[in-house]
């Protein structure tokens, strides 16, 4: 798991410091006076909307995609190499085969 911090994600840090800034924000707006103390509303729209975007459309797939498994196996036939190919009976060869 890497690029994470105590188990979690970049994207746990982002919102946390989205809302933390959101709340800051929206606390010094209620103190102001006139149309600026509505402008909240706004502010927490926004960090709503965000944090849709960000949550619904994450960056990576939820699960790991699986790795591919490479098997060798021995099969019977002409080796490509047949100075390293040691034959086991006489006339069949076996080489080293990936899938």
């Amino acid at each position: 798991m890497a690029g994470t911090v105590l188990g979690v994600g970049a994207g746990v840090f982002i919102l946390t410091l989205l809302w933390v800034s959101v709340l800051l924000l929206c606390l010094l707006l209620s103190r102001a006076s006139g149309i600026a103390r509505f402008s909240v509303i706004f502010v927490f729209l926004g960090a709503l909307i965000i944090t849709a975007v960000l949550l619904l459309f994450p960056r990576a797939s939820e699960f790991p995609a699986p790795e591919a498994e490479m098997k060798a196996f021995l099969k019977e036939g002409p080796a490509e190499d047949a100075e390293r190919s040691q034959p086991r009976t006489p006339g069949v060869k076996l080489r080293l085969c990936w899938d």
